[in-house]
C-alpha cells in the first residue's frame, strides 16, 4: 500500500500546488512551511495503482505567539534572557538580538543590534557585562 500526497496552499481558486509525493509510510512531515491556510489530501494506492477516494483536511499554520514575559537572570558578568509563553508550547523558539543601546524603532533591530542565534534561552557574557550597566536584548518567536 502507498499513499499519494497533495499539499495546497490557500483555497478556492487561488490555491497553489505546494508540494506533491508518493509514500510508503503511514506519517509524512513537511517543514519549512510559511503561515497560512493549507489543504492536504491523501489517496491510497494498492499494488495494481488503482486509487481510493480521497480523504481531505484544511489546516491553518500560525505564527507563533510572541513571549508574554522575558525572565533576566543575572550572573558573573553575563546575563541571561529566558521567554516564556502565556500558553507552553515546546515548537517554539526564539530569535535573539542584544544591543548596548536601546533602538526606538523595532524595525531597526535586525539591522543595528548583534544577532545572537535561535533558542529557548540566550546567555551574554563577557567583562562589558557589568553591574549598574543596561542591555537591552530584543527577542522574537520563530
Amino acid at each position: 500500500m502507498r499513499f499519494s500526497l497533495r499539499l495546497t496552499s490557500g483555497s478556492g481558486e487561488g490555491s497553489r500546488l505546494v508540494t506533491t509525493a508518493i509514500t510508503a509510510d503511514t506519517e509524512h512531515r513537511s517543514s519549512g512551511l510559511p503561515p497560512g491556510e493549507y489543504t492536504l489530501t491523501v489517496r491510497a494506492i494498492n499494488s495494481y495503482g488503482q486509487q481510493g477516494e480521497p480523504a481531505t483536511t484544511t489546516f491553518r499554520i500560525n505564527a507563533p505567539a510572541v513571549p508574554a514575559t522575558i525572565e533576566l537572570t543575572p550572573g558573573y558578568f553575563q546575563i541571561t534572557a529566558v521567554p516564556r509563553l502565556a500558553v507552553y508550547d515546546p515548537t517554539v523558539q526564539f530569535e535573539f538580538w542584544f544591543s548596548e543601546t536601546k533602538i526606538a524603532d523595532t524595525s531597526q533591530v535586525e539591522t543595528s543590534a548583534r544577532y545572537l542565534g535561535t533558542g529557548s534561552q540566550w546567555t551574554v557574557q563577557g567583562s562589558r557585562i557589568k553591574p549598574g550597566t543596561d542591555f537591552w536584548f530584543y527577542v522574537r518567536s520563530v
